[in-house]
């Protein structure tokens, strides 16, 4: 997501991927410390990190040139084409590791270029482009789904979970929205939209839902999801009703939609 957002130029948005990229890598520092993860994989995704961080800097701020940077964009997207099936076999499916996944999604890729191709270069860099977006937004959206469907499945199992840590995801992606919706970038718009509601406010339902075993209180009080609860639909609405004065609709639940089905 981080080159995606790199060629789109939006060094701000770039800026709060690194901020991302830098909290990963010093979880998996921990893991690795801790020797639960190989020095092999540590190292491998240690220098992706850096290269990905490094390159969306710079393009992003107009210090590398496109000569430099599409080759580069492609070969992130080609990594992540192979790589997303891998992640999302693994978290749902349990058993062995297998190649499919990632030969089904390079055929399909490989087709949706090809026909991009077929209509002009043009669309066929900005289909290349939008590789590690999309699969970025495919992992995104389907990361938050088993540890949802544990927590309201087990809500005993709450208790380890992080109150700041939701709060952060909900707030980084609600930032986000406008901005996507502005832009009317399908991938950035829905990523930030599912971060903000799956990855913050379903996770916060669900320790509003959970009572402590122990003390028999509930891990997150009604006043507390509440108030939170409020403030996020209200942040909400204000944001789709004044895109959608910004751009003409005629009402605020005509702002999605016009994300993915209007004429941009």
């Amino acid at each position: 997501m981080c080159t995606y957002l790199a060629s789109k130029k939006e060094a701000t948005a770039v800026n709060v991927q690194l901020i991302g990229i830098v909290s990963n890598v010093v979880v998996l520092s921990q893991l690795w410390y801790a020797q639960v993860m190989p020095l092999q994989a540590f190292a491998g995704v240690l220098a992706a990190s850096v290269a990905i961080s490094v390159a969306s800097l710079l393009y992003s701020r107009g210090k590398m040139t496109d000569r430099s940077w599409l080759p580069f964009e492609a070969l992130v997207g080609a990594v992540g084409v192979g790589a997303a099936p891998q992640v999302l076999w693994a978290s749902f499916v349990t058993g062995p590791a297998s190649l499919a996944p990632s030969l089904v999604a390079a055929a399909a890729a490989a087709l949706w270029l090809k026909q991009k191709q077929l209509q002009s270069v043009q669309e066929l860099r900005k289909g290349i482009s939008q590789l590690p977006g999309l699969c970025a937004t495919a992992m995104f959206a389907l990361a938050p789904i088993p540890q949802l469907v544990r927590n309201f499945s087990d809500l005993s199992s709450l208790a380890g979970l992080s109150l700041g840590t939701m709060l952060l995801a909900l707030i980084g992606n609600a930032v986000c929205i406008p901005r996507a919706l502005f832009t009317r970038d399908a991938a950035w718009t829905f990523g930030s939209t599912w971060g903000c509601l799956l990855m913050g406010w379903a996770q916060l339902l669900s320790l509003y839902l959970g009572v402590n075993p122990d003390t028999g209180a509930r891990f997150l009080a009604a006043p507390v999801f509440a108030a939170i609860s409020v403030v996020l639909f209200s942040y909400l609405g204000w944001v789709v009703s004044t895109d959608a004065r910004a751009k003409g609709l005629p009402h605020a639940l005509a702002s999605y939609p016009d994300v993915y089905f209007g004429k941009r």
